[in-house]
């Protein structure tokens, strides 16, 4: 399954990440990770549970880095292996056997154009520092979820709503549209959720993130 949480802010969470990412450990109780980066005004933190299924070795550890790129991932891309083919191709050399790798060669080749070319589950956040871009991206189907909440120039990601809680701006408000619209329909139409400031990434959607600024 895995889970991961993340965060884009002016500011370090480091403490408040890890304490997310002990939250949803039944997510994923095969390991850990953090990744770090604070050469930008902007700040960015990812934290990650890892279920091993492919490459159950420690190259397939999260976050993965490769060149100046870095990525969280949950799922599973069901066309890696042509994908990797592809890259090798092209000239890329691989470390591991994971999916989560072929993700990051793709884009060092295609850019944001080769999540289109991605069929699976799945949800990731990856960092691109050359470009000053945070993508947050989710599968067609949005089978596997990917929660955020911003508040002011801050933005948290996390595989779960609780994983926001260790983060002392988010606060447990409830959505009054929300509300309204459970007690009509009996569901809450998305990006909502139950909660104030909390959102879902869309269903294939591709979450774009410009870091090169000050305020998000």
């Amino acid at each position: 399954m895995c889970g991961l949480s993340a965060y884009i802010s002016p500011n370090t969470f480091q403490d408040e990440l890890k304490q997310s990412t002990d939250l949803i450990a039944h997510r994923g109780p095969d390991g850990e990770g953090f990744y770090f980066n604070n050469d930008s005004s902007l700040k960015i933190g990812f934290g990650h549970r890892r279920l091993s299924i492919i490459d159950l070795s420690k190259k397939g550890s999260q976050p993965m880095l490769k060149g100046d790129l870095a990525i969280t991932f949950v799922g599973e891309i069901y066309n890696f292996k042509e994908l990797r083919q592809y890259c090798i191709d092209k000239g890329c050399k691989f470390f591991s056997n994971t999916d989560t790798e072929v993700i990051l060669s793709l884009y060092s080749i295609l850019g944001k154009d080769s999540f289109s070319l991605l069929k699976g589950m799945y949800s990731f956040i990856l960092h691109d520092p050359v470009y000053k871009k945070v993508y947050a991206v989710r599968d067609r189907m949005g089978i596997k979820p990917l929660y955020f909440f911003q508040h002011n120039n801050t933005i948290l990601f996390s595989s779960e709503i609780k994983g926001f809680t260790p983060f002392k701006l988010f606060k447990k408000e409830i959505c009054r549209e929300s509300l309204f619209e459970f007690l009509t329909n009996g569901f809450v139409y998305e990006p909502r959720t139950g909660f104030k400031n909390v959102f879902k990434v869309g269903h294939g959607e591709i979450f774009e993130i410009d870091i090169s600024q000050e305020n998000l």
